[in-house]
């Protein structure tokens, strides 16, 4: 997801006799800012001697459901999502829905990771079981949009969004060099021990709510890191959370929210190809994919296009 510009930055500060090394994925998304460096080089016939192609993945198999659904994706060759145990898909009405038939299984998944947050527990287990599910979505407005899915989610949990509440999820979205917190960074509000490893021992079955600090905690380079509301960084609610927001991370599960109108596709240029395999290749075990007639069709057979001269360029680099 490196952007031109800070491409170019990082080429500047290596020096003549340098060697540089990329790593990550062609196929999907590329940075919200401009360029599409990845992809373009690894394009570029210049630089076929410079490309390896890691072929096997870690996450799942290529003869799995999600494997062959991403692969079906990927080479536009998408007609009908599969049907199977690991790979399920649910239809979404046009127009607003105020009660989608997702929530309540959105809801349940909710509840049980909360559900885990006991007296004693360690805080970095709990932590570590945020990738257990997620759910994803194409666009942040709208009856599919992020905003309004995690709104729907806290009233669901009789939660108010501006509150700090045990086991709120929350997402970093600015950097925070002084605490070491970055975009992109996932944590829980939990009632914390004075250890700094465990939930608060004066929380009780009986009194979820009970009048103790509570801290967002994260995971920073595998030691627990809780700070106090008044020393957060910009943060958002992240029940949901936006498909270009995910990319490097991997969960057990995921739930994928699309549009429901297959014109909307059409409309924005956000809802591509690439955006679908990303989101698709986040899941380890299994998904849910919720989105209207079509739309998966019309996604994987648009392609984003970047204008960014990489492969001409490369000539140089060969």
């Amino acid at each position: 997801m490196i952007s031109a510009p800070s491409m170019f930055r990082i080429v500047d500060a290596l020096p003549e006799n340098a060697r540089l090394i990329l790593l990550g994925d062609k196929d999907q998304l590329s940075s919200v800012e401009a360029g599409s460096v990845m992809g373009e080089l690894c394009a570029s016939s210049h630089l076929d001697r410079a490309v390896a192609l890691l072929t096997h993945s870690r996450r799942f198999d290529d003869s799995s459901e999600i494997g062959k659904l991403a692969n079906a994706i990927n080479a536009g060759q998408f007609s009908a999502c599969p049907e199977g145990e690991k790979v399920r898909w649910h239809l979404l009405s046009e127009g607003t829905d105020w009660t989608p038939a997702w929530l309540d299984s959105a809801v349940e998944s909710c509840r049980q990771q909360t559900a885990a947050i006991m007296p004693g527990v360690k805080i970095h287990t709990l932590l570590q079981s945020q990738s257990r599910f997620q759910m994803l979505c194409a666009l942040r407005e709208g009856p599919q949009g992020v905003n309004g899915i995690n709104s729907m989610i806290e009233k669901a949990l009789n939660q108010n969004r501006e509150d700090w509440y045990i086991g709120k999820p929350v997402m970093i979205i600015e950097n925070d060099h002084e605490r070491k917190l970055y975009n992109g960074d996932v944590g829980l509000i939990l009632p914390v021990e004075e250890d700094g490893e465990r939930v608060s021992l004066q929380l009780s079955l009986d009194e979820r709510f009970a009048s103790v600090a509570l801290k967002a905690c994260f995971l920073s380079e595998g030691v627990v890191k809780a700070i106090s509301r008044a020393q957060m960084p910009a943060y958002e609610t992240c029940y949901a959370t936006t498909i270009h927001k995910s990319q490097g991370s991997e969960y057990e599960r995921v739930m994928i929210i699309l549009p429901a109108e297959p014109r909307q596709v059409d409309d924005n240029p956000v809802l591509t190809r690439e955006l679908i395999y990303t989101a698709v290749t986040r899941a380890r075990d299994s998904m849910d994919i919720w989105s209207g007639e079509n739309v998966l069709e019309r996604m994987s057979k648009k392609t984003s296009v970047r204008m960014s001269g990489f492969r001409k360029c490369s000539r140089k680099c060969g």
